[in-house]
């Protein structure tokens, strides 16, 4: 390849904010493995899990998310993420 030509560089693609919190809550429980855990063990006893709230929303802002973060669609996006977690866990009802 000739030196004078340059490769095009691919523009990078915008992600809109939903897709943003939902790849960084599934980044957040594939870090901590142990919060998925927490749940499915809840859910074998039948007890109420509530998810670390606070801490997603704080690991949101570390990873520089410039995004405002509502709790309840942030309660919405981790029980989404829970729910196919657990169900390829093995666990039918959450």
């Amino acid at each position: 390849m000739p030196f004078w030509r340059r490769e095009k560089e691919k523009p990078s693609e915008v992600k809109s904010p939903e897709e943003v919190i939902k790849s960084l809550v599934a980044s957040f429980f594939d870090e901590n493995p142990d919060e998925v855990e927490l749940a499915w063990y809840s859910s074998q006893d039948m007890t109420p899990y509530e998810p670390p709230l606070q801490l997603i929303k704080e690991y949101i802002e570390a990873k520089g998310a410039k995004i405002e973060v509502d709790m309840d669609v942030l309660r919405r996006y981790v029980l989404d993420e829970l729910k196919t977690r657990l169900e390829r866990r093995g666990a039918a009802k959450y």
